[in-house]
């Protein structure tokens, strides 16, 4: 019995167990060891023992041997075989495409449709020569090395086990992008031939020495100094290769010189069920593995795929929406016509938009027109559930899902004001449950904050909070965002500060116009904004906002008086055009010429007429008396123009779209013949009145003379 003391512990082993315990490696050098016929009852170091010599020398006698001139590498040829031969394949005409779109590695296809293969796969693909030429010589060289060293099995796990770390630390750091090639592998290899040169130095021959540990550094440099200078380089997949690589050829042992029992079994067996985890994580929870990003970044990203010198987007200082896409969808479009980002592993798209609408809006509003859309596109295949209230954005707002044959869309909407939300996810039935994880995830992801005007008020009003231009502004994007009342209270305040200025008034009319319940009494309003500001920006809201009310012949009243009391002014003038009312002035008095001149009969009017018209006050009872006034004139005139001879006829209507007679008569018919020409088409010009309209389109029709102006 050969008795062996490591430590505190002494055991008792026959000397068949003792050489096997040498062989692996199980005595150290400085255990205490009593071998009775050689050391009697002396315990002596195992190293100074020629027994336990001459097992661990010829051991690695036979390691070193077998590295100079052991057997072919059989495994390696294997693996640059296969390799090259899928490569041919790819040379066959329409072969590539379905192949590569089927086994190469991209987040996308991998984590939402849980195809773990490609994590595989990918590692035995390659597309250029310049590719595969480059992967199969390093390959073949460090295959070989730690073929013969650590053994054919192991050179297989570091294989197998580096593609994969590469193919996951590729997916999860750069998901935008598909991946291939047996990079990974190689430099798994790679950093295996490095830590074993460098932490089994004395297993390796003289002549082996540059194949393996320091000697091979300054390549693996240069491999990542090339990649990083290359957009088209998966320098991930190499990172994740090598670090795999390395970390396995420090534990195991090479097959024939093992230094535990069963050791590399366990190793190989722990790598296995890792591999296992990496392969299953995709199919079972795949979608929650999926990386987002801004909006922003990923269109950057999809870009890049096509041009890698685009520049990334400028920095955002605030951002009134955050949403996130999933990493590697590209600009597209749902079923429902909806621009959104779209996944190309399936029919699956998911979009957030906000827009400043011309008017507010509630929510049932923008469900039915984003509801019209999705119906024209589809008619009666679209099926529409029944509405559900939910929080879209940390806001109130309401959820519409429509099957269509080709998937389900889901819409939800928010409203704030005249601003809306509008968030648009979409999949295809078969993936509907899977992908319900990444759904909510990026649902809920949705943070809607104060829109851009209304942020950048605040920080206006809090730098200078005695600033009526702040207050005003902060004012106006409060009632944009649906909060009018407390607008109209502050408006109201800065009338009362100063009512002689008229932006306050401005802006709480044209809120009350829409929205009346923000002041008790509207006509109220109206007055009081005439009294204090009487002016043409005044009036011209004023006139808009009455037409509002549903009256529209006190607002053409209002703009005539005005029209009076400032002749020419542009926003009148303007305002004055777009409702039928003539603009000419007369250039003797520089009065409004209908002031002046009867339009129905080209006679002056009295002269106390026309003093009554000037003098007239702009205010609100005035412009209800000249609305009534100028719909009697109307009147008269269509009821002259159905009975007037032709050349009265077209008198009458160059006096009310001119005024004054031209001094190129000509022109001012040929001006007149093309505006008949487009109301005959039923396109009426703006100077000519509605109660006009009828009448002058009916002669034209009914009255071959007057048919005779138009060519």
């Amino acid at each position: 019995m050969v008795r062996i003391r490591i430590g505190g512990d002494e055991i008792a082993v026959p000397w068949d167990d003792w050489e096997d315990r040498v062989r692996a490696g199980r005595v150290p050098a400085d255990a205490q060891v009593c071998i009775p016929a050689l050391t009697g009852d002396r315990f002596v170091a195992a190293s100074s023992l020629e027994s336990w010599q001459s097992l661990r020398h010829l051991d690695e006698e036979a390691f070193r041997r077998a590295i100079v001139g052991g057997g072919p590498p059989v495994v390696t040829a294997l693996l640059v075989g296969l390799q090259f031969r899928l490569w041919w394949l790819l040379w066959i005409p329409g072969v590539q495409a379905p192949v590569v779109s089927a086994l190469s590695c991209w987040a996308p296809m991998v984590l939402e449709n849980g195809q773990s293969w490609r994590l595989v796969t990918m590692g035995l693909l390659h597309v250029d020569f310049d590719h595969i030429a480059l992967n199969m010589v390093w390959l073949a060289y460090t295959g070989w090395s730690i073929e013969s060293a650590l053994g054919k099995t192991n050179l297989v796990a570091i294989f197998l086990a580096s593609v994969v770390a590469g193919a996951v630390l590729s997916e999860t750091m750069s998901p935008w992008h598909a991946s291939l090639g047996a990079s990974g592998g190689v430099m798994g290899l790679v950093a295996a031939c490095i830590v074993f040169g460098l932490t089994r130095p004395e297993l390796l021959p003289e002549v082996s020495r540059r194949t393996y540990g320091f000697a091979l550094i300054p390549y693996v440099l240069g491999i990542f100094w090339t990649g990083l200078q290359s957009e088209g380089t998966d320098n991930w997949a190499h990172f994740g290769g090598l670090i795999v690589g390395g970390g396995l050829a420090l534990v195991l042992d090479p097959e024939s010189l093992p230094r535990r029992p069963r050791w590399n079994t366990g190793v190989r067996g722990l790598t296995g069920a890792m591999l296992a985890l990496a392969l299953a994580f995709p199919v079972v929870i795949g979608p929650r593995l999926v990386r987002t990003s801004t909006d922003e970044v990923a269109a950057w990203e999809a870009l890049r795929r096509r041009d890698p010198e685009v520049p990334p987007p400028d920095p955002v200082t605030y951002r009134s929406v955050d949403w996130q896409v999933p990493a590697g969808w590209e600009r597209g479009r749902t079923l429902a016509g909806d621009g959104a980002f779209c996944s190309p592993a399936g029919d699956r798209c998911f979009s957030v938009e906000e827009r400043r609408r011309t008017a507010p809006m509630d929510l049932d509003a923008l469900a039915q027109d984003w509801l019209a859309g999705v119906q024209r596109a589809f008619g009666d295949d679209a099926v529409v559930a029944a509405p559900e209230a939910v929080e879209v954005g940390g806001w109130p707002g309401r959820r519409l899902v429509v099957s269509v044959p080709k998937g389900r869309v889901e819409w939800l909407g928010a409203v704030r004001g005249r601003y809306t939300l509008q968030v648009v996810w979409q999949v295809e039935p078969a993936s509907e449950a899977r992908l319900a994880s990444l759904r909510d995830r990026l649902v809920s992801g949705v943070v809607w904050r104060d829109p851009s005007p209304l942020a950048d008020a605040k920080r206006n009003l809090g730098i200078a909070p005695e600033s009526r231009a702040a207050r005003l502004e902060y004012a106006r994007m409060r009632a944009d965002v649906g909060e009018q009342a407390e607008a109209a209270t502050e408006l109201g305040a800065l009338i009362a500060e100063a009512p002689g200025i008229e932006d306050p008034w401005l802006a709480l009319v044209e809120l009350a116009a829409e929205d009346a319940s923000v002041v008790e009494d509207r006509r109220r309003l109206w007055a009081d904004a005439l009294a204090a500001n009487p002016t043409p920006s005044v009036v011209v809201a004023l006139a808009s906002a009455i037409e509002r009310g549903g009256e529209i012949a006190t607002a053409r009243g209002l703009l005539d008086v005005a029209w009076v009391a400032h002749p020419g002014d542009r926003s009148l003038k303007r305002a004055r055009k777009s409702r039928g009312l003539a603009v000419a002035l007369d250039a003797a008095s520089n009065l409004p010429y209908d002031a002046v001149v009867d339009v129905l009969t080209g006679e002056p009017r009295p002269e106390a007429d026309v003093a009554r018209w000037v003098a007239a006050p702009v205010d609100l009872p005035n412009a209800e008396a000249r609305g009534r006034e100028l719909d009697a004139r109307d009147a008269a005139i269509a009821a002259a123009l159905r009975d007037a001879a032709p050349d009265a006829f077209v008198a009458i209507l160059l006096r009310v779209k001119d005024g004054p007679a031209s001094a190129d008569a000509a022109a001012a018919l040929a001006g007149l013949r093309e505006d008949l020409k487009s109301t005959s088409r039923g396109y009426a010009p703006p100077w000519l009145p509605s109660p006009l309209k009828e009448v002058v389109a009916g002669r034209l029709i009914d009255d071959p003379v007057i048919s005779a102006l138009l060519p």
